[in-house]
């Protein structure tokens, strides 16, 4: 639609990385530019074709000082479905999902009024509620 509206000018961009639970995914740009007419593009070198498994894939490491859930006082296989979890940003919530094992393992939380959030335990700083 946005194309379609463009009187004079349309830019289109592309992100090269994105980073998904701490890591950086190279991506490509969409095959649909390339249906694009090369007459109407200025800048070609913005349609270059590559793969993402061409490209490096690299890993976030923690921040110097960054504290672990087990170091911020929850063991990450204390945190079952079902439990009440306290965050700091989003208050008590209830573990409704729980997948994977240790610090890795992604849950979804329920915050009354604040809907589904869904978290990497390693980086959640969650505390378990008795």
């Amino acid at each position: 639609m946005g194309i379609t509206r463009a009187k004079q000018r349309l830019y289109i961009t592309h992100a090269n990385m994105r980073t998904m639970y701490g890591n950086f995914n190279n991506s490509i740009p969409s095959r649909f530019l390339m249906e694009l007419p090369k007459e109407s593009i200025t800048n070609i070198k913005a349609l270059r074709k590559s793969t993402a498994s061409s490209m490096p894939v690299r890993t976030m490491k923690p921040l110097a000082g960054a504290k672990t859930a087990a170091a911020m006082g929850s063991n990450p296989d204390e945190i079952t479905i079902g439990c009440k979890v306290s965050h700091p940003k989003w208050g008590v919530g209830t573990v409704i999902t729980k997948e994977g094992t240790g610090a890795e393992a992604q849950v979804k939380i329920a915050f009354p009024g604040l809907g589904i959030k869904s978290l990497i335990l390693a980086y959640a700083n969650l505390e378990k509620l008795e």
